[in-house]
């Protein structure tokens, strides 16, 4: 795994990791404290065009083919967004996580995610979202 910051240059930064032929899912951070960055967002989302979309905010986890709206509000259920994509099957094994990196939402501990991921095959790539 690795982090980025994400920042006004991203689309270079993640232009080397992703790349038209590389099947990808996109897990997404859709709550309140991401808020300000739905235009970046959607941009990157156009541009890499990942196979499917998760989103995830106010208790909520929801896939998406295409992602028509983009309005982040509430919690952040990140811990059990990342246990969602273990336990169900994707179209890809790369995902992508873009993120604030704050969980406030989640009932998957720290020490349950660990374990499940120490143990999963597929390969997430964070991408911190920055204020």
């Amino acid at each position: 795994m690795s982090f980025l910051a994400l920042n006004p240059a991203a689309g270079q930064i993640l232009q080397g990791h992703i790349n038209q032929s590389q099947r990808c899912v996109v897990l997404l951070d859709s709550s309140g404290s991401v808020r300000g960055k739905e235009e970046q967002v959607k941009v990157l989302l156009k541009k890499y065009a990942p196979l499917l979309v998760i989103t995830f905010g106010d208790h909520k986890i929801e896939r998406h083919e295409r992602l028509e709206k983009y309005k982040p509000f509430g919690n952040t259920p990140m811990r059990d967004a990342l246990k969602y994509c273990m336990d169900n099957q994707l179209p890809a094994k790369k995902v992508y996580v873009l993120t604030d990196g704050k969980d406030t939402g989640s009932k998957t501990t720290t020490v349950q995610l660990i374990e499940q991921m120490s143990h999963s095959d597929i390969d997430f790539e964070f991408v911190g979202l920055d204020k």
